[in-house]
């Protein structure tokens, strides 16, 4: 049986430059300037009617107006179109969720040495990360496990970390629940 993913819609978006905007379809637009260390919070409300939430996926979306298609920004350093996820971490609430198992349908890093494994991402180490270099212009995506399901209600905030030595962060991308 398939899982079905259900888009989460975000009630609040913070970075520490880049512009991030929800479009219609619930993904999430990077634009404006960006750094060497970018950090996106994004909140969404938990629905109690879709409880227990057991997973995440992320999803990193092409689009035209993103370098080489995306789903990444980078565009004067490595390749363009890329991005390097460093970290991903979880609460709701000021309860942090324990991520694990991380997956992922494509990894790869374009420059330096290292895996892109999905694993990266939950390691505390912000010189790992996950990446889809040489697949700019298609959509993948990463699914990190609940170690608990989340089975009350409150928001849940999801921050992203994107370190590298040129700025990679994500252009388009969107979260999926089970």
């Amino acid at each position: 049986n398939a899982t079905l993913w259900r888009t989460l819609k975000a009630s609040k978006l913070e970075t520490n430059l880049p512009k991030l905007e929800t479009l219609a379809d619930g993904s999430i637009f990077s634009s404006g300037d960006i750094t060497k260390r970018d950090m996106f919070t994004l909140t969404f409300p938990i629905d109690p009617s879709q409880l227990p939430l057991t997973a995440l996926r992320l999803e990193v979306l092409p689009d035209e107006r993103l370098p080489a298609g995306g789903p990444g920004r980078s565009y004067y350093e490595g390749r363009q179109g890329d991005f390097f996820l460093s970290e991903m971490t979880a609460k709701v609430g000021e309860q942090p969720i324990k991520l694990t198992a991380a997956s992922h349908s494509y990894g790869k890093i374009s420059i330096g040495s290292g895996s892109a494994d999905a694993a990266n991402v939950l390691d505390g180490d912000g010189s790992t990360g996950w990446g889809t270099a040489q697949r700019e212009g298609e959509a993948n995506q990463l699914v990190v496990n609940l170690s608990e399901p989340i089975t009350g209600s409150g928001d849940l905030t999801i921050e992203l970390l994107f370190e590298r030595h040129f700025a990679a962060s994500l252009g388009r991308f969107g979260f999926r629940r089970p």
